[in-house]
């Protein structure tokens, strides 16, 4: 067996564009079918977050394994990672406008 089958979050490295980043986080879940949450660093950007169903968003720069346990957590907690912009401005602490 895959220990990583076993992994709620992953984490994996930088990526230098955003989609890229989203087909590694894409093609991760679809892999790991018990994975809820993969993190991916983009280059210059921030953070790429990705859930099932189809959750992802882009949130600022950041240390990477503290933005995917308060993802995680809020993915636990509220049944996604984007519930809306300000709790995930709130969670993250970027000011986003709602």
């Amino acid at each position: 067996m895959n220990r990583l089958q076993l992994a709620d979050v992953i984490i994996l490295g930088d990526e230098p564009t955003v989609e890229v980043a989203a087909g590694r986080a894409a093609a991760t879940l679809a892999e790991l079918t018990g994975c809820a949450l993969v993190a991916v660093g983009v280059t210059n950007r921030g953070i790429l977050l990705a859930a099932r169903p189809g959750q992802q968003v882009l949130v600022p720069p950041g240390d990477v394994g503290q933005v995917a346990a308060e993802a995680y957590e809020s993915l636990l907690r509220d049944g996604g990672v984007l519930v809306s912009r300000s709790a995930t401005s709130a969670a993250f602490g970027s000011p986003l406008a709602e």
